[in-house]
């Protein structure tokens, strides 16, 4: 993957649960987003580098709601990988934003 210039969009620490789908559902990977903007999100979990590069990333807000986005990587490290919301922001920062821990 190409270099990835610095973010100009601050991103808000969070502690959400979230999965990550692909195939339509036959590929599924448990892990956590620790930190969220209205451009993307970084994702952390055990066997995110076996995930491909674009998928659906299903977020739990703490209120239980639960989001769908589509997600492309645009980083990765063992153990973790940034990814770039390729729809709509995520609804909370349109309501409230994530809270910062």
């Amino acid at each position: 993957m190409a270099r990835i210039p610095p973010r100009s969009i601050e991103r808000q620490a969070c502690d959400l649960d979230c999965s990550i789908e692909a195939d339509g559902g036959a590929m599924e990977w448990r892990a956590k987003v620790r930190n969220m903007s209205l451009t993307g999100a970084r994702v952390e979990g055990p066997d995110v580098d076996e995930c491909p590069d674009a998928f659906e990333l299903r977020i739990v807000h703490e209120t239980g709601a639960v989001e769908r986005l589509s997600v492309r990587c645009i980083w990765r490290s063992p153990g973790a990988m940034g990814v770039r919301f390729e729809d709509a922001a995520p609804t909370h920062r349109r309501t409230t934003a994530a809270k910062a821990i």
